[in-house]
């Protein structure tokens, strides 16, 4: 038996310690420990990648987040580099996958694994082929808190946050103290609905068990009013308004951080999880590149490009809310693999304030992509849009939606969750409401597939893998020419050039000039410049044919060698050796 088997069978092993006579998909995932062990034992094996481990910080509870890092090894260079740009010279593209911000989606986990382990698996020649000069980091999981509940004996409960204490209805009084409850001891927490005068919902007639907001423009009048399924424990005439959620780490970034808003934090980054997410990012500057699998979409459906305006002056810029057309362009091409390979599901919300995509994009000005891996029920109103190149500022924006509906073209996996995930409507004498009716989405269903379909949604996603790591900005330089104007003058022409499929720079980051700039570094003395500058800061270069010109006037003997350093943004520096002539 050879040792990628080996690994593949314990991680089938530990899939099935976790196994459950309780009904798919829940006790199906790996557990906080279980997850880590797994990536250790994958970075321990002799594979034709250098693997790593680093540990990017401690949970709430104490759980350690770890990142995996793959690469093609390579040697150290020799070069001696000027000191301002020593620290890049072991720098490799980053493309950084993240999951399991959100304590109730646990696939993005299962499917990271399952990519890792892929690519370990490839002999040198098309590892080579697809990671080639880029470092590949992977992150499976940053709420293990939250998480842990998926795993947790008792009724089955789904929450979004890592389970910090919160007083949610701000009544100064106990923390957490009117959660849901399971009324009807069947093992779930569910909704419970109850007709009313005042009610919003009526059934959906295409989804039997599945309710919708009805719909005023077409007459429809509602009938029922829903909750939670709780109680009102502290008679305050709510029921189940305290969730025992905690902080949404899809929430606590600083970008469009809401304040006063409990489920996104105290403030942005206040929890240990989301800042050592944010530190680990921060301090690898040479990551050009992000992908976030979670519940919400910039792939699927493309985001909305704003209006573009000149900004006044860079002290008096206006805060950026969407996205510049020339970036969206960078996402096109993930977005029509995704429809082609059926790779991605339709998100109930497009864009969430706070999240780490966004915080990525528009604060740091990186490339990042959000894809939504499942979805048993998405809208009927927003079915699958067609791969057709469109004109992303006449693009609609998502709407959000309710948990309640559901998408009749759905994968089959979809399909089998959303039967299996369906509780029936049943009659329940509330002790405060009344006649009532219990029932509605099961825990983790909507959002987490059976794990079986795990193997073939890792196929799906190592091509929008390996799209990712061929896509990024690589400049050169081009035609270096040194000519002797008279006895001990010299005239130095260089084009740099940007052989890659990205610009240098997204559109944001010019504006808001966050990652390291690219470099050109001329080592001479300044004794022997005439003319130029030593150090030129490279303005951003399209794609594929972004070139710009640079010229030098040298004092200097024939036969003497200098050097021109290239340092880009994102990639370890090159040099060439000029000889005078």
């Amino acid at each position: 038996m050879n040792k990628h088997n080996i690994f593949g069978m314990t991680l089938v092993c530990l899939f099935a310690t976790l196994s459950h006579a309780q009904s798919p998909p829940r006790f199906s995932y790996l557990k906080a420990n279980n997850l880590n062990a797994a990536m250790r034992q994958l970075a321990a094996r002799d594979s034709n990648a250098k693997i790593e481990i680093t540990s990017i910080g401690k949970t709430g509870e104490g759980r350690e987040i770890l990142a995996l890092t793959m690469c093609v090894p390579r040697q150290k260079s020799r070069q001696a580099w000027p000191i301002n740009i020593q620290p890049r010279a072991m720098w490799k593209s980053g493309l950084l996958v993240v999951s399991g911000l959100e304590s109730n989606s646990l696939i993005g986990s299962s499917v990271i694994l399952g990519l890792a382990e892929k690519i370990a698996n490839l002999e040198l020649e098309p590892l080579a082929q697809t990671l080639g000069e880029r470092m590949l980091i992977f992150i499976p999981r940053v709420d293990l808190d939250g998480s842990e509940r998926y795993f947790a004996s008792g009724p089955a409960q789904e929450q979004l946050g890592n389970a910090r204490a919160i007083d949610w209805d701000r009544d100064g009084r106990a923390l957490n103290e009117d959660t849901p409850v399971d009324l009807n001891h069947d093992g779930i927490i569910t909704q419970m609905r109850q007709r009313h005068l005042s009610g919003t919902w009526i059934d959906d007639p295409e989804n039997k068990g599945l309710m919708r907001l009805a719909d005023a423009s077409k007459g429809e009048r509602g009938v029922y009013r829903v909750f939670p399924e709780a109680l009102d424990q502290d008679n305050d005439g709510s029921f189940g308004e305290d969730p025992n959620c905690g902080v949404r780490l899809d929430r606590n970034f600083p970008h469009g951080f809401q304040e006063h808003h409990l489920p996104s934090g105290p403030h942005a980054v206040s929890e240990p999880a989301s800042r050592a997410l944010a530190d680990f990012v921060l301090a690898r500057p040479w990551i050009e590149t992000v992908l976030v699998y979670g519940s919400h979409d910039n792939i699927h459906t493309l985001p909305m490009a704003g209006k573009q305006q000149k900004q006044k002056s860079f002290r008096r810029r206006s805060e950026v809310t969407q996205y510049h057309s020339e970036d969206i362009k960078l996402l096109e091409p993930i977005h029509d693999l995704a429809h082609e390979s059926k790779a991605c599901a339709q998100s109930r919300v497009q864009s969430i304030s706070g999240s780490f995509e966004d915080w990525t994009y528009y604060q740091l000005g990186l490339v990042s992509a959000a894809i939504n891996l499942f979805d048993a029920g998405t809208p009927k109103e927003n079915a699958q849009p067609t791969t057709k190149k469109r004109n992303p500022s006449s693009q609609p924006t998502t709407k959000p939606t309710s948990s309640f509906t559901s998408q009749p073209s759905t994968p089959k996996s979809s399909k089998e969750n959303k039967q299996k995930g369906i509780s029936p409507w049943k009659a329940f004498l509330h002790p405060t409401l009344g006649k009532i009716e219990i029932g509605g989405w099961k825990p983790f269903y909507r959002d987490n597939p059976a794990p079986e379909h795990i193997p073939s949604m890792v196929n799906r996603q190592f091509p929008i893998l390996s799209l990712l790591l061929s896509r990024s900005a690589r400049l050169n330089l081009g035609d270096v020419q040194c000519k002797q104007l008279t006895e001990g003058l010299f005239e130095l022409k260089a084009w740099v050039i940007n052989e890659g499929e990205h610009p240098s720079q997204t559109k944001q980051n010019t504006f808001n000039r966050f990652a390291p700039s690219d470099l050109l570094i001329l080592e001479v003395t300044k004794e022997s410049l005439l003319s130029g500058q030593r150090r030129h800061t490279i303005a951003s270069l399209e794609a594929k044919s972004g070139r710009k010109k640079y010229q030098w006037l040298l004092k200097g003997r024939s036969g003497d060698s200098i050097h021109l350093h290239l340092s880009p943004a994102h990639t370890s520096p090159l040099t060439k050796e000029i000889v005078l002539p």
